[in-house]
């Protein structure tokens, strides 16, 4: 029989209220031991632990906008997060439950992000076509490229490559970065789902450029697949992309890796279940629930004061390099 804190009916208004009042006094999570100093972030190093990062986390359990989050606002939003994901009102949240919840979440980000990047790349076709006359030739797309390419060249040799890469690389910023311009809290940021590789980042020009996989990109390799780019996007071969042409071909792409999303993501969510509902009974209940969010709140509480707020530190983030090995491992493995 699963030992709940929650009762087998909906969590109404006066239920979330009086867990806020205990919370005060006594966390409405399990008491488990606090995470190992070498791991209590863990989740901020896999999902981005920048001040815009710590700002999505603030903006998202702040209940009374005083630009923080104590441990009862976190563990209030937990709660109400589980019931919505609570169907029938049982307490427990069950597999479909959880998968159909986190499915129509899902196609929500798709196509928010996907109307985004839309948007983007209409205005990436007016910065290439320079003469602003509706025609992107060849040599403006190849122009852009060169100053993306010069960008990126670290060597004299002609070669981007990851072996002369600086801090300012890095996946994630450092811990000193805790604010945005002019001491101003850092704006929310929110993980992309879609993850399109993007040659804005020097990790993602070389995923995208990099013909042998020796993980560098020659000057000729780059002007190969960029070539090789610009062909296939004028489908109707009048030596000239349009914009109509420009943005099917990047929507196409966005399709295809919005459905690769959609598989790989729900095969996590059905792991993340698994976890969630550790004696793997009927359902998750809110004190299963707490396990995680304890270690994510303690992620972003790292002097243990029971607030998360935008002076705090910010928890180590991977470089780009550990992500890429963690990365190449779990392939090999």
């Amino acid at each position: 029989m699963k030992k709940m804190i929650t009762m087998k009916a909906p969590l109404t208004a006066s239920t979330l209220a009086l867990l806020v009042a205990l919370a005060g006094c006594q966390s409405t999570t399990p008491n488990t031991a606090a995470p190992a100093a070498d791991d209590r972030s863990k989740h901020q190093a896999d999902h981005g632990a920048s001040a815009g990062h710590r700002a999505a986390f603030i903006e998202d359990f702040d209940k009374d906008a005083d630009g923080k989050v104590t441990r009862a606002e976190f563990d209030l939003g937990r709660a109400a997060k589980l019931k919505a994901m609570d169907a029938n009102g049982n307490g427990l949240v069950d597999e479909n439950e959880y998968l159909d919840h986190f499915a129509q979440d899902l196609e929500k980000r798709i196509s928010s992000e996907r109307k985004d990047q839309v948007e983007q790349s209409v205005v990436r076709f007016k910065s290439i076509d320079t003469n602003n006359d509706g025609k992107m030739t060849w040599d403006e797309y190849w122009a852009s490229g060169q100053k993306t390419f010069k960008h990126f060249e670290k060597s004299v040799d002609g070669v981007v490559t990851l072996k002369a890469k600086d801090k300012e690389w890095d996946a994630a910023p450092g811990n000193n970065q805790q604010q945005g311009a002019g001491g101003t809290p850092a704006a929310p940021i929110r993980s992309s789902v879609l993850r399109m590789p993007s040659s804005h980042s020097l990790e993602g020009f070389i995923d995208i450029n990099d013909l042998n996989g020796d993980q560098q990109v020659t000057a000729e390799e780059f002007k190969q697949v960029r070539r090789g780019i610009f062909d296939s996007t004028d489908t109707n071969k009048d030596g000239w992309v349009n914009p109509e042409e420009y943005t099917l071909e990047f929507t196409n792409r966005l399709d295809r890796q919005a459905k690769q999303v959609r598989t790989a993501q729900m095969k996590q969510a059905k792991v993340r279940y698994d976890i969630l509902n550790g004696n793997k009974d009927e359902g998750i209940s809110l004190e299963e629930f707490g396990v995680s969010g304890s270690r994510i709140f303690a992620g972003w509480d790292l002097n243990d004061d029971g607030v998360v707020g935008n002076d705090d530190l910010l928890p180590k983030a991977k470089s780009y390099a550990e992500a890429k090995k963690k990365s190449a491992d779990k392939k090999a493995n």
